[in-house]
C-alpha cells in the first residue's frame, strides 16, 4: 500500500522503488492544483453562489457546513483529476534508468539470465515527459485558480474552500485505495492466466 497510495508513500517509499520522493511529492502538488482547478471550475464564476439551507429538525435549525452539490463537486473534482495523476506517475515509475550503451546490455543480460523476467521499463526520457506534466499543469492550474477566486466573494469562497477539502478527503481515503484495488485486481487477473 506503501508504494501505490500517492499520499502515504511520500513518507513510506520502498527503499527499491525507482519513483523518488521527490517525484512523488511533486505528483502530489500537481494533484494538489488540479484538485483545486476542478473544484473552482465547477463552482463558475461571480457572486450569485447562495450558502446552503439550514436544516429544521426537531425544532433545533442546523447550519451545515456543505450541501448536497458541494460534495458532488468534490467527487466529480477527485474523478476527473485520476487519469493525468496517473500517467504522471506511470512515468515516473517506469523511466528507466539513464546509462550508456553498456549498462542496458548488461540490465538486458541480467534480465535474460533471470529468465526473461526483467521488468520493462519506459525510455529515460520519459521522465522528462513526467515533469514537463507535472510543472505545465501545476503551473496552469494555479494560474487558473487565481484569477477565478479574484472574482468570489466571501461566502462563495469559503463554500469553494469546504468542496476542495471534501475533494481532497475523497481522494485521499476513497479514490487512491480504489485505484490501489483496480490495480491490485487487475494484476491477480493477469497472473491468473
Amino acid at each position: 500500500m506503501n508504494d501505490g497510495h500517492m499520499w502515504f508513500s511520500v513518507v513510506g517509499r520502498p527503499a527499491r522503488s525507482p519513483f523518488t520522493r521527490v517525484q512523488r511529492l511533486s505528483c502530489c502538488l500537481t494533484l494538489l492544483y488540479s484538485t483545486m482547478l476542478t473544484n473552482i471550475m465547477f463552482f463558475g464564476r461571480g457572486d450569485d453562489f447562495e450558502p446552503p439551507e439550514p436544516i429544521r429538525f426537531a425544532g433545533v435549525e442546523i447550519n451545515p457546513p456543505i450541501s448536497l452539490p458541494q460534495i458532488m463537486i468534490g467527487v466529480q473534482s477527485a474523478a476527473i483529476i485520476l487519469p493525468v495523476n496517473v500517467l504522471i506517475a506511470f512515468l515516473f515509475r517506469n523511466s528507466g534508468p539513464r546509462g550508456d550503451k553498456n549498462t542496458e546490455k548488461k540490465a538486458q543480460k541480467e534480465g535474460a539470465e533471470d529468465g526473461g523476467k526483467a521488468k520493462s521499463s519506459l525510455p529515460w526520457w520519459t521522465a522528462y515527459i513526467g515533469w514537463l506534466l507535472v510543472w505545465s499543469a501545476s503551473f496552469v492550474a494555479a494560474f487558473f485558480t487565481v484569477l477565478y477566486t479574484l472574482s468570489f466573494g466571501r461566502a462563495k469562497a469559503e463554500a469553494w474552500l469546504v468542496t476542495f477539502l471534501t475533494s481532497f478527503v475523497t481522494d485521499l481515503f476513497l479514490m487512491q485505495p480504489f485505484k490501489l484495488l483496480i490495480v491490485a485486481v487487475i494484476f491477480a487477473l493477469i497472473s491468473k492466466y
